[in-house]
C-alpha cells in the first residue's frame, strides 16, 4: 500500500473548500468530492491544476455576481471581497468594503 501526504497547496484548498461550505451553506462533504487530486515528482497528493483553475474561475464568478446584485441592491458601490491576491492566500485574503460616502445608511 502506498502513502500519500498532501502538499501545503492541497491544505489550503481543503480549507478553501471548508469556507466555501460555510459561505454557501453547501454541504462539506460535496465540495470535499468534487476535489481532484494527482501525485507529484515527491509522491505528494496536490489539487489537479485543471480543477484549481476550474475552481478559482468559479469561486471569482460568484464573488462577481455577488458583487453585482449587492450593487443592484444597494444602489452604491460596494465590493464585497478583494480577490486580486487570490492565487496565494487562505480562501479570502481581505475582505474589502467600499462603502459609498453619499449613502448614509
Amino acid at each position: 500500500m502506498q502513502n500519500y501526504k498532501f502538499t501545503d497547496e492541497t491544505i489550503s484548498h481543503i480549507a478553501k473548500l471548508l469556507q466555501m461550505a460555510i459561505l454557501t451553506g453547501t454541504d462539506i462533504i460535496d465540495n470535499l468530492r468534487s476535489v481532484i487530486l494527482v501525485s507529484n515528482k515527491d509522491g505528494m497528493l496536490m489539487i489537479d491544476p485543471d480543477h484549481s483553475e476550474n475552481f478559482n474561475k468559479n469561486v471569482q464568478s460568484m464573488l462577481d455576481e455577488a458583487d453585482s446584485k449587492n450593487n443592484e441592491d444597494q444602489g452604491g458601490s460596494m465590493s464585497v471581497l478583494d480577490t486580486s491576491d487570490m492565487g496565494n492566500m487562505s480562501f479570502f485574503p481581505k475582505a474589502k468594503i467600499d462603502i459609498d460616502p453619499d449613502n448614509e445608511d
